[in-house]
């Protein structure tokens, strides 16, 4: 005899639930997915069964009206019946068998079908009148039928005692009934509404942290735009789990890059309503620390800041800058976006007043990036080859230094098109030239830590966008000539160059836990590469 379990019941408020309802949910997963020794495991360590068929009942209790008896006992092997209604149901099939003339078949269930094993234990005459008829030469329906008990009644009296035995419920209720209880989290607002989560461990799903920083050496995946509208910016959530694409006609998207989809679990997505600045270029995009908000600067000067959630336009400033937006920061606690601009300003705005507050003049050409430091100073880069820091409160310049110049060589400005703090030294920031050097840099006094040169000199490899490495362990620059240059920082050697056959790079970005860039370009495409 099998062991019985005693399950305890699980409470949730008011509600009370068998776990012995849980167990049945489970053993109709896995019914439904085929895992048939886990289906027995299952019942014989909890001695549950699943009295579910694989067709509809009512197709099932037509089989046993109609006399179908192989499709019938294809659905009774998966079913637990009481003894007396599994003996009822097979001497009806032994009797008929006998009268089609398949004595043998007959006399192969009586001899092996458990149930009528028990019957010759507890009522011995009955089992011997089954083996008499199966050892007679010929038997019709007169002999064993009476006018009150013909065939057709016997067999709907046993569809009807097996009916009342079976377990109607619809299909995948399991996930049917997790489905419900998300959807109802996610309306309630504690469940993420970006569709990443664990369900397991009951948390946001976030892409894997990689502990060890390695080399990119391969393309992974590729996204493919139509070059009339392609990408001008990209960059990964702080949670690693999108990217986010600001588009040439305003468009902005955000991608699921391991599928190379649309994130169409956003409902905004989902309908094709997308953020976008109209009829304006997207020239800058960065999110907030927490990477709640997301803010994008347009070629036409207006800066707009997003809820990545649900799409919406939390606040808009319709002319931040008179020229297009180059870049775009924001402050340590959120409240305040640092925008640098083609007008050559940098200013400061404030998400609670929706005003401009501060304002930095002194670079002769574009401001192409803007940075707040660990002291909450600002520090700006130029076309004009220098790079400022200036006073957060006074908006006067602390001091300018130029990257790449020499004293006694004939002055030459070295567009800078990428600053950023080195990640584990909060006082350096990186900066690459429109040449084939970049630099680690003091931000106080703009002293040269580190100089780093693909060796080129003719021009054609000069370096148009680069990003280091969330532990600063390598940074990539890629050049003119459409090749990605990696660096090593430790040891300031070129490590490698990788052909990225992509035209004209705008580019480039890192993933903030994973080894992965992605380069973007006028082609209209964007490759993902990996080590």
């Amino acid at each position: 005899m099998q062991k019985k379990v005693y399950l305890p019941k699980l409470q949730m408020e008011s509600i009370e639930i068998a776990s012995s309802d849980v167990i049945k949910l489970i053993l109709q997963y896995l019914k439904e997915n085929n895992l048939k020794s886990a289906v027995k495991a299952l019942e014989a360590e909890t001695n549950i069964v699943l009295n579910t068929l694989d067709v509809p009942q009512e197709v099932f209790l037509s089989y046993i009206r109609a006399g179908k008896w192989d499709l019938v006992l294809s659905e009774v092997n998966n079913l637990s019946l009481p003894i007396d209604k599994s003996i009822k149901l097979y001497e009806q099939i032994v009797m008929e068998l006998v009268m089609l003339g398949e004595k043998e078949l007959a006399k192969d269930l009586v001899t092996n079908v458990e149930c009528l094993q028990l019957l010759k234990s507890s009522d011995i005459e009955r089992y011997m009148l089954l083996e008499h008829h199966c050892n007679r030469k010929s038997l019709n329906e007169i002999e064993i039928n009476d006018i009150n008990n013909t065939k057709d009644s016997k067999r709907n009296e046993i569809a009807v005692s097996i009916a009342s035995e079976l377990i109607s419920v619809p299909k995948s209720r399991l996930l049917g009934l997790l489905n419900q209880a998300l959807t109802y989290q996610k309306v309630t607002g504690t469940l993420p509404k970006d569709g990443k989560y664990d369900l397991f461990q009951g948390d946001r799903r976030v892409n894997k942290k990689e502990s060890e920083e390695k080399l990119i050496t391969r393309q992974a995946n590729l996204i493919k735009f139509n070059p009339e509208s392609h990408p001008e910016t990209a960059l990964f959530a702080p949670d690693g789990a999108s990217l986010v694409t600001g588009f040439i006609d305003g468009f902005i998207e955000v991608w699921d890059y391991e599928m190379c989809k649309l994130r169409t679990d956003l409902d905004y997505q989902a309908k094709d309503e997308f953020m976008m600045h109209e009829n304006q270029a997207v020239t800058s995009s960065i999110f907030s620390k927490d990477g709640e908000y997301l803010a994008t600067g347009s070629q036409g000067g207006q800066l707009k800041v997003w809820r990545l959630s649900d799409g919406q336009c939390v606040r808009k400033y319709l002319t931040a800058h008179s020229k297009g937006i180059t870049s775009i920061c924001f402050s340590k606690d959120n409240t305040q976006l640092l925008t640098t601009s083609f007008d050559t300003m940098a200013r400061i705005h404030g998400l609670k007043s929706g005003k401009t507050i501060k304002e930095f003049r002194g670079h002769t050409s574009f401001v192409n990036c803007g940075l707040f430091t660990s002291d909450n100073n600002v520090l700006t880069a130029s076309s004009d080859g220098t790079m400022k820091l200036w006073n957060y409160h006074t908006s006067e310049c602390i001091h300018t230094c130029r990257p790449g110049y020499e004293v006694g060589r004939v002055l030459k400005e070295l567009t800078i098109h990428t600053m950023q703090i080195v990640p584990t030294a909060p006082e350096h920031v990186f900066v690459c030239t429109k040449s084939s050097q970049a630099f680690i840099l003091t931000i106080q006094g703009g002293h040269c830590i580190q100089s780093f040169s693909s060796g080129n000199t003719d021009g054609v490899g000069d370096f148009v966008c680069a990003t280091i490495s969330p532990q600063a362990k390598f940074f990539y620059c890629v050049g003119e000539d459409n090749n990605m240059y990696l660096f090593d920082i430790q040891s300031g050697k070129l490590e490698n160059f990788i052909p990225t056959n992509q035209t004209e790079i705008i580019g480039i970005c890192h993933h903030p836990s994973r080894n992965l860039v992605a380069t973007y370009s006028a082609d209209g495409i964007i490759k993902l590469w990996r080590p």
